[in-house]
């Protein structure tokens, strides 16, 4: 089967083609806004961004690419946000953990785009691929902290660490989906919660996972 989403081509060296690029994939963004994912083509992209359907493949192969691009630029930031200012630490990181969720929530509720890819990142291996990478590194962190604060062993560090992180990925996507600024804050300070006290259970007793 052919892969769908390809590497774009070549960075423009040329101004003017690196105008193109950055109009095409902000038409890119304003469609999964406007129409969604279903609706796109590259005919589409084009007429949006004002360029000639040419410039759309002299500098990607497909509207996948431009998919690609797009998302890896939101995981830099994705990545950006949930990296802690501090090392996490006993004292600071329920402080910390705030922060971040506070961080990530605001990002998913303005970049709309965002949750359009994301919701669609099951459909595409290569956007599933980048997307377990962006957990990885968030899973990296919680590792780090329950483990210089607990005494589980290093399985069941790993077991406590991806679910925490798999839970606090869907009840953020959640949180997008309510229209109402009141219940998305309602939402949000309800994940904090849920995080805090999974937590707290494992850093605060330091039992194994099947203790209860």
């Amino acid at each position: 089967m052919e892969q769908l989403i390809k590497e774009p081509r070549s960075l423009p060296k040329q101004q003017r083609s690196r105008d193109r690029a950055e109009a095409i994939v902000q038409a890119t963004r304003d469609l999964l806004v406007e129409v969604g994912i279903g609706e796109i083509n590259t005919k589409r992209i084009a007429k949006k961004a004002g360029v000639p359907i040419g410039a759309v493949y002299y500098l990607y192969p497909n509207k996948f690419s431009i998919y690609k691009q797009l998302f890896e630029q939101y995981s830099k930031t994705i990545l950006s946000l949930a990296t802690p200012e501090e090392e996490l630490t006993i004292d600071n990181w329920e402080q910390q953990l705030d922060t971040v969720i506070d961080a990530l929530s605001k990002f998913w509720m303005q970049e709309k785009a965002f949750t359009t890819l994301w919701d669609a990142y099951k459909f595409t291996p290569e956007l599933k691929e980048q997307d377990q990478l962006n957990l990885s590194h968030l899973m990296g962190n919680c590792v780090d902290f329950i483990k210089s604060n607990t005494s589980l062993t290093q399985q069941e560090i790993t077991i406590v660490s991806h679910t925490l992180i798999g839970f606090s990925d869907r009840l953020m996507m959640d949180i997008v989906t309510f229209e109402k600024r009141s219940d998305q804050i309602r939402a949000r300070e309800e994940l904090k919660l849920l995080v805090k006290l999974y937590l707290k259970h494992y850093v605060a007793i330091g039992t194994g996972v099947n203790n209860g």
